[in-house]
């Protein structure tokens, strides 16, 4: 067994992954339309996250970018 899976407690559900597609989808409206899609993308590739994190680490990646929803 891995070190992750035996620090987890039984029964507790994993943190729901999206899409960063669908992240963007559900905040557009409230990033200014001069911050483009692909910029905030290519910024949060470079801080090390995926295409598919917790709605949480979407939200304080565009924080460290500048940005915070509204």
């Amino acid at each position: 067994m891995t070190e992750k899976r035996e620090n987890t407690v039984k029964g507790a559900p994993l943190p729901m992954k999206v899409a960063f597609d669908a992240w963007w989808a559900m905040n557009e409206k409230n990033i200014p339309v001069h911050h483009r899609k692909e910029i905030i993308l290519a910024d949060f590739r470079a801080r090390g996250l995926s295409l598919a994190e917790t709605i949480k680490s979407y939200n304080e990646g565009l924080n460290m970018y500048g940005l915070k929803l509204k």
